[in-house]
């Protein structure tokens, strides 16, 4: 029987892996409107970058600087274990849903040396992982499109349940949406009617391969989204 590095090498794509990044814009490029086919619109989430690796029994959660973060999540291990399948490899976020919304200040308290701690903290404050991309299954799927990829990922996830999530999307960026609270909805408690807002920061073109960068809207927020990739 392989060892646990041995599983985790011998998948389509195995770690380390560097994620696709975002880059700031201020405008969608020329000729690649929303109006068309070539954007999918998605939020961006307040949490830890993190890449999942299955092979087995062997899971991997990997951070954005390729280090591993079993040890600080230790109540994500067993639900990813149980509802993804056998062998796959999955880009998301970690997060840490309260009542009043996100809360990245409590997501960055459970990165701690001490076990006693971080056992404290994963009853107090547990993670959810939110998917957004899946990088490979049997296959390696990094090559194809951000559209092939994202209806494979709709796969995978159809069956899971909290905390696992399906990042929401849509090709609509005029589509209101209050994304905390109609992913996590213990955080509705706090949102009202007129907070509704598009939150569709990011934006993926359906042709890329994952390993080109990814956009995000910059600060000033004149479009209401961008995760950009290079065809």
């Amino acid at each position: 029987m392989p060892s646990g590095d041995d599983a985790l090498a011998a998948l389509a794509v195995p770690p380390p892996v560097r994620p696709m990044l975002a880059k700031a814009v201020h405008a969608l490029p020329a000729g690649d409107g929303p109006d068309g086919d070539g954007w999918i619109f998605e939020p961006k989430w307040d949490g830890f970058r993190t890449l999942v690796f299955r092979s087995g029994d062997e899971l991997l959660l990997q951070s954005r600087d390729l280090k591993p973060m079993n040890r600080y999540f230790p109540e994500l291990l067993e639900p990813l274990a149980a509802q993804l399948p056998e062998r796959c490899v999955l880009d998301g976020e970690v997060v840490v849903a309260t009542g009043s919304g996100l809360d990245f200040e409590a997501l960055q308290h459970r990165i701690h040396p001490a076990a006693s701690r971080v056992a404290m903290l994963a009853e107090r404050t547990p993670a959810a992982f939110v998917a957004f991309d899946l990088v490979a299954d049997e296959a390696d799927l990094s090559s194809r499109g951000f559209g092939e990829r994202r209806g494979a990922l709709e796969g995978v996830m159809a069956g899971c349940a909290p905390p696992l999530h399906l990042t929401p999307m849509t090709r609509d960026p005029a589509v209101e949406i209050q994304v905390e609270a109609d992913t996590f909805p213990a955080t509705a408690r706090t949102a009202s009617g007129d907070r509704r807002e598009r939150l569709w920061n990011m934006m993926a073109g359906l042709y890329p391969p994952y390993d080109d960068y990814r956009a995000k809207a910059a600060a000033d927020r004149e479009i209401p989204v961008v995760v950009l990739s290079r065809r």
